[in-house]
């Protein structure tokens, strides 16, 4: 089964990770995030790629 959460699930995992760190009390800002997959065909990565480029154009957090 393949699920494509798209630029929105990069965000929604960032948000995520802020919403818990706030509810936890603590205060934490990434300045930069590391997106690891398991994909390996060029057209999939490429994707991949496009996708983390929106999400640091929208956030201003860089995705390595």
């Amino acid at each position: 089964m393949n699920i494509n959460f798209g630029a929105r699930g990069l965000w929604l995992t960032a948000a995520a990770a802020a919403l818990s760190t706030a509810l936890t009390g603590g205060t934490a800002f990434a300045q930069s995030l590391r997106f690891w997959t398991t994909e390996e065909q060029p057209d999939r990565l490429a994707k991949q790629q496009e996708m983390a480029a929106q999400f640091e154009a929208e956030t201003g957090t860089s995705v390595e």
